[in-house]
């Protein structure tokens, strides 16, 4: 069994699009994170399995000018978790392992027209 703490910067592709088709750009949010995870890895002869999730508070932030209309695009990634197993072959203090899951997001993309009508 393991805890842990994790903290960082990340950064991530936002690509906005209206429901009209109206292609808004993409946003790339920069910022901090700080977060968790917990885990179990068994072990079975020289076979390891294992699970992890993480979850993490993220405050990135960015916007950009919509080429064409001078409008407004901004967006907002304020989470996200991770649930992941692993599978892997120990031999003698090395470890060679596969991991696969999935991931959750908390974000926003917001588009100004110029105005104060916000589109989200």
């Amino acid at each position: 069994f393991y805890v842990g703490i994790n903290g960082g910067w990340g950064q991530a592709n936002q690509k906005g699009t209206l429901a009209d088709g109206t292609d808004l750009g993409t946003d790339r949010t920069k910022g901090g994170l700080i977060g968790g995870q917990l885990g179990y890895r068994w072990q079975f002869g020289s076979w390891v399995l294992g699970l992890e999730a993480q979850g993490d508070w993220a405050d990135l932030k960015g916007s950009h000018a919509v080429a064409g209309f001078g409008d407004i695009a901004s967006s907002k990634v304020d989470a996200f978790g991770l649930f992941t197993g692993q599978v892997g072959y120990a031999w003698s203090n090395a470890l060679l392992y596969a991991k696969g899951g999935a991931a959750v997001t908390s974000n926003t993309f917001d588009y100004n027209r110029g105005t104060d009508d916000w589109v989200k």
